[in-house]
């Protein structure tokens, strides 16, 4: 009867041991993936930032650069029409 006794409690101090290690296992797994999920929102939130800084930069150096092109492209036609009233008043 002793060595049943025995048996029975090595077998439920192995399966309260398996249990144990379960339990910490799952919750390792639930730190790991709260972990993940914590960084994957911190460089979500990072790369928005970088884009909107970026889009505001670049933006900015678009526009400016149309402003220029618009100038140098009246400057040209002012200077076409320069050249060929220029030209047209030589030949009269």
């Amino acid at each position: 009867m002793n060595v049943l006794v025995g048996a029975y409690e090595i077998y439920q101090a192995f399966k309260s041991h398996d249990e144990y290690v379960e339990r910490q296992r799952q919750h390792v797994l639930s730190a790991k993936n709260k972990s993940e999920e914590i960084v994957d929102s911190l460089k979500n939130d990072f790369f928005n930032s970088v884009d909107e800084v970026l889009n505001s930069i670049f933006n900015n150096l678009i526009q400016d650069f149309k402003k220029v092109s618009l100038s140098l492209n009246e400057d040209h036609n002012e200077l076409v029409l320069k050249k060929e009233n220029l030209y047209s008043s030589k030949l009269s």
